[in-house]
């Protein structure tokens, strides 16, 4: 049995006040999901077009929405059919996202909320800077 700390007990405090925020408030993806996409997967499927792979762009609504030759990378509502959920889930390496030589990798969390921020409709938001 692990002895109780006041450590750890903020610890526990500080999660369980935490978490409720998204539930509680909703998912934003300025807050919530761009944070993620901009660290795992912009930099390939960002803005910067001299790195962009597979011609995807995930920041910008419009591209990530589009029509990809029959399938789509995020298909508002849908997570069954967003490409983008079945690439980090899949356990096959070519397919992965992100790649295994990125040495990037998502948590569980990071993977549900995507796929709960799609699920709701996948929002997008102005950056913040613009709002």
């Amino acid at each position: 049995m692990i002895p109780e700390t006041p450590g750890r007990m903020m610890l526990l405090m500080a999660l369980c006040l935490s978490m409720p925020a998204v539930a509680a408030e909703g998912i934003e993806f300025n807050r919530d999901i761009r944070p993620i996409l901009s660290d795992k997967c912009f930099s390939c499927h960002g803005p910067d077009k001299n790195t962009r792979e597979a011609d995807l762009r995930l920041d910008v609504q419009k591209d990530a929405f589009r029509d990809l030759g029959g399938y789509v990378a995020i298909a508002p509502g849908d997570p069954a059919h967003s490409e983008l959920i079945r690439r980090i889930e899949t356990g096959d390496q070519d397919d992965v996202m992100p790649p295994v030589e990125s040495n990037l990798k998502l948590t569980s969390s990071e993977k549900q909320l995507l796929s709960e921020w799609i699920l709701s409709g996948a929002e997008y938001q102005e950056h913040w800077s613009f709002i």
